[in-house]
């Protein structure tokens, strides 16, 4: 990752409220440099995060879809979609919110055991 889009997602973060860890039903893959979610409602696995309270105003929304390289108008040729799915907080409160999720098949890519990017590295 550049410096120039580290510093962009940076000033794009300031502007979220950090409501704390949260969770969502499914696998969490490594694929090297970078993390893939797959959702599965009823999977006995969590991917373990943190959630966000986004501004109301969609510049945010379409800066991190930018940084994810999501095209919401060609999302087929996309890696990573951004789908509503249901969060549950650290309180166990259920939300729905958005996540990226990886848009493929994860075929070989490893499971991270405990569902947490920030312990696979």
């Amino acid at each position: 990752m550049s410096s120039s889009v580290e510093g962009e997602i940076a000033e794009t973060m300031k502007r979220l409220r950090s409501l704390g860890d949260a969770s969502v039903r499914g696998t969490l893959h490594n694929f090297g440099a970078y993390p893939g979610a797959v959702l599965a409602a009823p999977a006995a696995t969590l991917i373990h995060g943190e959630l966000f309270e986004l501004p109301d105003d969609e510049s945010t929304l379409t800066a991190l879809d930018k940084y994810e390289d999501f095209d919401p108008l060609t999302p087929e040729k996309c890696l990573f979609v951004r789908r509503r799915t249901t969060i549950t907080g650290a309180n166990g409160q259920s939300v729905q919110g958005w996540i990226y999720v990886y848009n493929g098949n994860p075929d070989s890519a490893p499971i991270i055991q405990g569902g947490k990017w920030s312990n696979s590295r």
